[in-house]
C-alpha cells in the first residue's frame, strides 16, 4: 500500500480534505474572537488551544450555583437567503443573519443567549473560495460579538451535487443557540395586560430570513434570472437584498438584566415577539395566547423600499390560473414590514427602552397597544391599500 493516495476517493467525489481542514481552521480562528464575551462565566470554552481539533469543554460551575436558572434553546437557519449573497459574491452579512435567526429567539422567552453552535454546508470548496469562507465566519463572529455570546463549536461540510444554487459556490447554514433565564424572569406573555404599549424595534433595511423564496420568485419573474443586477435607486436589487438582519439579543439582555437576578433590569418586558417567519400576525399572536387579549397596531415602521418593490412586482396565482397583485395582508404575513421585534411594555418604561436601544443604534417607536378585544388589527403601510385596517 506504500505510496497510495488514501484520499483519492474523497477527491474523486469532489471533496478535498486538505481544503476542508483549512476551512475548519478559518472557522475556529474567527470563533476565538468571541470567547472573551463569556470570560469566567458560563459559556466560555475551556481547555482549548489554537488548533480547531482541540477539545473544548463547558464548565457548569456558574449555573450550578444558580438553582433557579434554566436553559432555553433555539435552532434556525438562514433559509434561502444565501441565494442573495451567492449572486453578489459577498458573504459577510450572512453570518449576522444566522446569529439573528438562532439567538434572537432566546429572549422572547426571557433568555440571555450565551453560545451558538453552527453547521456550514457548501457545495464545493476550492482555493479561490477560501476568502468567502473567511467572510462567512467573520460576519458570524461580528454578530456573536454584537449579541455578547460565544461561538462554541461548529462543523463545515462539502455536499457536492446535493446542494444547488445560482453559482458554483452554494451555501446552507444552520445554527443552534443556548440561553439562560432565571425562572423569575421568564417571559411567557402572561404578564401582558390591556393598555400595554407595543413597541417595534426597527429592521430598517432589506429582509430578515423569512419569505425569501417569495422575494426570489417575484424578482425573477419581473427581471429574469439575473435580477440581482437590475438597478434599484443608486444601488442594485442584489445589493439591497444582502442587507443583514438586525440582532436584538444584546439589547434584550440590557433590558431584562439577563439571567443574573442580581443585575437590575432596565425595564419590565411583559411580552416579546421575534418577527421572522409568519411575521406580525403569527408571532404577535403567539405572544398574546397566554393573556387571550388582542392588539391594535396603527403606527408600523415604514417597510424598506426594497420590500415595497418586491410587493409591487409580486404576482399571486389564483385557483383559476389568473394572477393578481400581492395584497397588503399577504405582505405583512410574509415579511417583517419594517420591525424585527415587538415588545409589550408599560408606558412608564418607554423612555428607558428608547435610551438603551439608541446606545446600540436600534430605532424604536410605539406601534400600537394591547386591547381587550381579541384578534390583531394592523393599519397597513403596504403599497396596495395604505391606511386600511387589516384584521387577523
Amino acid at each position: 500500500m506504500s505510496g497510495v493516495d488514501r484520499l483519492a476517493a474523497y477527491r474523486q467525489a469532489g471533496v478535498d480534505l486538505d481544503l476542508s481542514n483549512v476551512a475548519s481552521q478559518i472557522a475556529a480562528d474567527w470563533a476565538q474572537t468571541t470567547w472573551g464575551n463569556r470570560q469566567g462565566e458560563f459559556g466560555e470554552p475551556t481547555a482549548i488551544d489554537t488548533d480547531f481539533t482541540s477539545a473544548k469543554y463547558l464548565a457548569f460551575d456558574e449555573i450550578r450555583n444558580r438553582p433557579d436558572v434554566v436553559g432555553v434553546f433555539g435552532i434556525d437557519g438562514a433559509g434561502t437567503k444565501p441565494d442573495f449573497y451567492e449572486r453578489m459574491w459577498k458573504f459577510k452579512g450572512l453570518g449576522k443573519d444566522l446569529i439573528a435567526m438562532a439567538a434572537d429567539d432566546n429572549p422572547i422567552e426571557g433568555g440571555q443567549a450565551v453560545l451558538v453552535n453552527n453547521a456550514l454546508i457548501v457545495s464545493t470548496l476550492k482555493d479561490e473560495y477560501l476568502p468567502y469562507i473567511s467572510e462567512l465566519f467573520e460576519g458570524l463572529a461580528e454578530g456573536a460579538n454584537e449579541a455578547g455570546l460565544v461561538l462554541f463549536t461548529g462543523e463545515t461540510a462539502v455536499h457536492g451535487d446535493r446542494l444547488h444554487g445560482p453559482t458554483e459556490f452554494t451555501v446552507d447554514w444552520i445554527g443552534d443557540s443556548m440561553g439562560l433565564v432565571h425562572k423569575k424572569r421568564a417571559i411567557t406573555g402572561a404578564k401582558v395586560h390591556e393598555g400595554d404599549e407595543l413597541w417595534g424595534l426597527a429592521q430598517s433595511n432589506g429582509f430578515r430570513c423569512n419569505g425569501i423564496s417569495a422575494v426570489r420568485r417575484a424578482f425573477k419573474g419581473a427581471y429574469g434570472e439575473n435580477w440581482h443586477l437590475a438597478p434599484f435607486g443608486e444601488s442594485t436589487l442584489g445589493d439591497e437584498c444582502i442587507s443583514p438582519s438586525t440582532i436584538y439579543s444584546g439589547l434584550m439582555t440590557r433590558l431584562t438584566g439577563g439571567y443574573k437576578i442580581e443585575v437590575e433590569p432596565k425595564i419590565d418586558v411583559h411580552g416579546a415577539a421575534h418577527i421572522s417567519g409568519g411575521s406580525i400576525p403569527e408571532k404577535l399572536g403567539r405572544m398574546l395566547r397566554a393573556s387571550e387579549l388582542g392588539a391594535d397596531i396603527d403606527n408600523l415602521f415604514e417597510p424598506p423600499g426594497i420590500m415595497k418593490h418586491a410587493q409591487e412586482v409580486t404576482e399571486v396565482s389564483n385557483d383559476d390560473g389568473t394572477t393578481r397583485p400581492m395584497s397588503d395582508e399577504e405582505m405583512i404575513t410574509t415579511w417583517h414590514g419594517g420591525q424585527g421585534y415587538v415588545l409589550a411594555i408599560n408606558e412608564r418604561d418607554a423612555e428607558a427602552l428608547q435610551t438603551e436601544a439608541s446606545k446600540l443604534g436600534i430605532d424604536t417607536q410605539k406601534i400600537g397597544h394591547i386591547s381587550k378585544t381579541t384578534g390583531i388589527r394592523v393599519t397597513s403601510k403596504g403599497v396596495q391599500t395604505p391606511g386600511k385596517v387589516m384584521e387577523f
